[in-house]
Parts: C-alpha cells; sequence; structure tokens
C-alpha cells in the first residue's frame, strides 16, 4: 500500500506539471519515463532522479524552474524523512 507521503510526492509532481505545461506535458512526461526507464509518473517518489533527467532532456533550462515548482510543493513537508529524500534527489544536477 502506498503511504500519504508518497502519495502527495506523487500529486505534487502531477499537478505541477499540469499547472506548468496541462495535461500534454505530464503526458509527454510520463511517456518520456516509461520510454527510457520503463516506469511512470504513479511511481515517481521511487525515481526522482528519473524525473529529474526526463524533465531536463525536455526542456533543458527550463527543467530548472519545474523541479523548483515541485520543490516549493513539497518544501513545507520537506522535514520528513521520505520527502526530504525525494527532494534532494530531484534537485541533484
Amino acid at each position: 500500500m502506498i503511504s500519504v507521503k508518497k502519495s502527495f510526492i506523487n500529486y505534487a509532481v502531477e499537478q505541477t506539471l499540469v499547472d506548468i505545461g496541462g495535461e500534454p506535458m505530464m503526458m509527454l512526461v510520463s511517456e518520456k519515463l516509461h520510454s527510457k526507464y520503463d516506469c511512470n509518473l504513479e511511481n515517481s517518489y521511487k525515481t526522482p532522479r528519473y524525473i529529474n533527467d526526463v524533465l531536463i532532456d525536455l526542456y533543458g533550462k527550463s527543467s530548472h524552474n519545474i523541479i523548483d515548482k515541485i520543490t516549493e510543493t513539497l518544501d513545507e513537508f520537506s522535514h520528513t524523512q521520505e520527502i526530504e529524500k525525494f527532494l534532494l534527489q530531484l534537485n541533484e544536477f
């Protein structure tokens, strides 16, 4: 069973992508994750480095803005170990 924290991470990633680029952006990132790493957004809490890599591949330097927004959304919960670990790995450039 997925924990509440992991669900919140997934929500933050997906909602940020939708907020910035709509459903097409979320689908593009999801498809790239699947084709490159055989994983999906629903398991994004497990693969922050993959998300980082895919965002850089797709959006170059603009990926930093997307990652910053995800970080901003999760930052108030970064005192929890799972979220802190996720953010540290997501922000490795």
